[in-house]
Protein backbone atom coordinates (compact mmCIF):
# COMPACT_ATOMS: atom_id res chain seq x y z
CA UNK A 1 0.00 0.00 0.00
CA UNK A 2 0.92 3.34 -0.44
CA UNK A 3 1.29 6.32 1.99
CA UNK A 4 -2.79 7.00 1.66
CA UNK A 5 -3.69 3.04 1.92
CA UNK A 6 -4.18 2.25 -1.74
CA UNK A 7 -3.38 -1.22 -2.21
CA UNK A 8 0.02 -1.56 -5.22
CA UNK A 9 0.33 -5.26 -5.51
CA UNK A 10 4.00 -4.83 -3.14
CA UNK A 11 4.08 -7.50 -0.56
CA UNK A 12 6.69 -7.94 1.95
CA UNK A 13 7.04 -10.65 3.99
CA UNK A 14 5.87 -9.95 7.72
CA UNK A 15 8.89 -10.06 9.72
CA UNK A 16 10.30 -7.66 7.46
CA UNK A 17 7.96 -5.13 8.84
CA UNK A 18 7.47 -7.26 12.39
CA UNK A 19 10.45 -9.08 13.75
CA UNK A 20 8.91 -11.89 15.60
CA UNK A 21 5.27 -11.59 14.38
CA UNK A 22 3.87 -13.50 17.73
CA UNK A 23 4.97 -10.63 19.69
CA UNK A 24 3.78 -7.50 18.36
CA UNK A 25 2.46 -4.48 20.91
CA UNK A 26 -0.60 -3.04 19.32
CA UNK A 27 0.04 0.21 20.81
CA UNK A 28 2.92 0.90 19.07
CA UNK A 29 0.64 0.55 15.56
CA UNK A 30 -1.05 1.85 13.63
CA UNK A 31 -2.56 -0.79 12.19
CA UNK A 32 -4.48 -1.10 8.89
CA UNK A 33 -2.16 -3.95 7.39
CA UNK A 34 -3.23 -6.77 4.69
CA UNK A 35 -1.44 -10.31 5.91
CA UNK A 36 -1.44 -12.88 3.39
CA UNK A 37 1.40 -14.99 4.49
CA UNK A 38 -0.48 -16.89 7.06
CA UNK A 39 1.25 -19.62 9.06
CA UNK A 40 -0.90 -22.74 8.84
CA UNK A 41 -1.69 -25.59 10.67
CA UNK A 42 -1.75 -29.55 9.59
CA UNK A 43 -5.14 -28.77 8.47
CA UNK A 44 -4.32 -25.54 6.61
CA UNK A 45 -5.86 -23.35 8.76
CA UNK A 46 -4.16 -20.13 10.45
CA UNK A 47 -4.94 -18.46 13.88
CA UNK A 48 -4.75 -14.74 14.49
CA UNK A 49 -4.24 -13.58 18.37
CA UNK A 50 -4.42 -10.55 20.68
CA UNK A 51 -3.87 -10.65 24.59
CA UNK A 52 -4.26 -8.65 27.23
CA UNK A 53 -3.40 -8.48 30.68
CA UNK A 54 -6.20 -11.38 31.18
CA UNK A 55 -7.76 -11.87 28.17
CA UNK A 56 -7.25 -13.57 24.55
CA UNK A 57 -9.47 -13.43 21.55
CA UNK A 58 -8.35 -15.99 19.13
CA UNK A 59 -9.61 -16.26 15.34
CA UNK A 60 -8.98 -19.41 13.22
CA UNK A 61 -9.44 -19.35 9.80
CA UNK A 62 -9.65 -21.90 6.85
CA UNK A 63 -7.56 -22.32 4.19
CA UNK A 64 -9.93 -20.62 1.42
CA UNK A 65 -9.49 -17.22 4.31
CA UNK A 66 -5.60 -16.63 2.56
CA UNK A 67 -5.46 -13.05 3.91
CA UNK A 68 -6.17 -11.25 6.49
CA UNK A 69 -6.42 -7.48 7.31
CA UNK A 70 -5.98 -6.77 10.95
CA UNK A 71 -7.23 -3.38 11.72
CA UNK A 72 -6.57 -1.16 14.91
CA UNK A 73 -6.19 2.13 14.99
CA UNK A 74 -4.10 4.34 17.35
CA UNK A 75 -7.30 6.64 19.03
CA UNK A 76 -7.50 10.14 17.89
CA UNK A 77 -5.77 12.83 20.59
CA UNK A 78 -9.65 14.24 21.32
CA UNK A 79 -10.77 10.55 21.56
CA UNK A 80 -8.03 9.69 23.94
CA UNK A 81 -9.31 7.64 26.91
CA UNK A 82 -6.77 4.96 27.46
CA UNK A 83 -4.00 6.51 26.59
CA UNK A 84 -2.36 5.39 23.91
CA UNK A 85 -4.14 1.83 23.55
CA UNK A 86 -6.01 1.02 20.10
CA UNK A 87 -9.65 1.26 21.18
CA UNK A 88 -10.60 -2.01 19.54
CA UNK A 89 -8.85 -4.32 16.93
CA UNK A 90 -10.76 -6.41 14.23
CA UNK A 91 -9.54 -9.09 12.32
CA UNK A 92 -11.06 -9.18 8.52
CA UNK A 93 -10.76 -12.47 7.10
CA UNK A 94 -10.34 -12.46 3.18
CA UNK A 95 -10.46 -14.40 0.30
CA UNK A 96 -7.76 -11.95 -1.71
CA UNK A 97 -5.46 -8.78 -0.77
CA UNK A 98 -7.38 -5.56 -1.03
CA UNK A 99 -8.46 -5.14 -4.53
CA UNK A 100 -7.24 -8.28 -5.15
CA UNK A 101 -9.11 -8.49 -9.12
CA UNK A 102 -8.07 -5.58 -10.17
CA UNK A 103 -4.26 -6.47 -9.06
CA UNK A 104 -4.96 -10.13 -10.88
CA UNK A 105 -6.51 -8.22 -13.83
CA UNK A 106 -2.90 -5.92 -13.73
CA UNK A 107 -0.73 -9.42 -13.72
CA UNK A 108 0.29 -8.22 -9.80
CA UNK A 109 -1.95 -10.71 -8.10
CA UNK A 110 -1.55 -14.60 -8.77
CA UNK A 111 -3.49 -16.12 -5.56
CA UNK A 112 -6.93 -14.78 -6.74
CA UNK A 113 -9.69 -17.61 -5.92
CA UNK A 114 -12.78 -18.09 -8.98
CA UNK A 115 -15.93 -19.69 -8.25
CA UNK A 116 -17.34 -21.07 -11.83
CA UNK A 117 -20.78 -19.91 -12.37
CA UNK A 118 -23.73 -21.28 -10.54
CA UNK A 119 -21.14 -22.86 -7.90
CA UNK A 120 -21.81 -21.73 -3.86
CA UNK A 121 -18.52 -20.77 -1.84
CA UNK A 122 -19.62 -21.53 2.13
CA UNK A 123 -16.41 -20.71 4.43
CA UNK A 124 -16.64 -20.73 7.95
CA UNK A 125 -14.14 -19.37 10.54
CA UNK A 126 -14.12 -19.38 14.56
CA UNK A 127 -13.83 -16.58 17.33
CA UNK A 128 -12.71 -18.25 20.46
CA UNK A 129 -12.56 -15.52 23.62
CA UNK A 130 -11.22 -16.49 26.82
CA UNK A 131 -10.52 -14.84 30.35
CA UNK A 132 -12.83 -12.45 29.67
Amino acid sequence: MNGDKIPTGETAPTEQMFPDPNRIALKDYNFDEVFSDLVRDADGRALMRVKGKSQQLEVLFVPKYNTVVVFSPQPRDSDNRTGSIPNFICFEPMAGITDAMNLAYRGLYYELQMLPPGEIWQESFWIRPSGF
